[in-house]
């Protein structure tokens, strides 16, 4: 038996947040959604997602972050990936350096082309 992606969003703008959801459950994943860092994390620990996206706009220091993250043992296994509207080379290096498997910006995402990146993340 098979068992299905799972993907945690951790998003502020739950309207966009719940788009992704929607099209991330199409795609047969199972899916939460928490717009703060902390209480995702607190849902982390029992839902123990493949992937945890963080919306980097709600975070003062990403780096950081990724950091301390990076050293809790339920998101060992989790690949980590931030949301951006925007980035610079160095602010994108930094991040990865850090521990984010990738760094997506929003300009022209779809939720079926972040489904496609993840599913590539996961290379399911």
């Amino acid at each position: 038996m098979t068992t299905k992606p799972s993907i945690l969003l951790s998003i502020r703008d739950l309207h966009l947040a719940e788009i992704f959801a929607h099209q991330f459950e199409r795609d047969g994943w199972e899916v939460e959604v928490i717009d703060k860092l902390p209480a995702a994390e607190l849902r982390a620990v029992q839902f123990r997602p493949n992937i945890l996206v963080i919306d980097a706009q709600a975070l003062p220091d990403v780096t950081s972050e990724l950091r301390r993250l990076r050293t809790l043992p339920t998101l060992l296994k989790t690949k980590i990936v931030l949301l951006a509207d925007q980035a610079h080379h160095a602010s994108v290096h930094q991040a990865l350096t850090a521990g984010a498997a990738e760094y997506v910006l929003t300009g022209h995402l779809t939720p079926s082309s972040l489904v496609t990146k993840m599913k590539r993340l996961l290379a399911v």
